[in-house]
């Protein structure tokens, strides 16, 4: 997986291609695996994602936007709460805007 210092534009592997949906959810679960918040906090998002890749494999877009999107207010719901740091969520919403532009 990349190394982003910051929330990155756009993931790229070093040969200059995007990242694939599959690789975009998979540094998704990591990076909400890696937030230094409470292990209870982490398992809603996570199994948000399951639900995602469902509906991805599905091809249900539709249905995968409103889980994206529902996702995203949660995540600034939780910096507005104190939960996760600005930083965090940046990365995040950096990543569901790329999953959702590849939908």
């Amino acid at each position: 997986f990349p190394v982003t210092i910051g929330s990155p534009d756009l993931n790229v592997r070093p040969d200059g291609s995007t990242l694939s949906l599959s690789e975009l959810l998979d540094i998704l679960k990591s990076n909400i695996s890696a937030l230094e918040a409470k292990n209870s906090f982490k398992k809603k998002p996570l199994k948000k994602i399951d639900k995602l890749e469902k509906r991805i494999e599905k091809q249900k877009p539709n249905l995968a936007e409103r889980t994206l999107d529902q996702m995203s207010r949660k995540i600034n719901k939780k910096v507005t709460g104190g939960k996760i740091s600005e930083t965090e969520a940046n990365e995040i919403l950096e990543i569901l805007d790329q999953i959702e532009s590849l939908l």
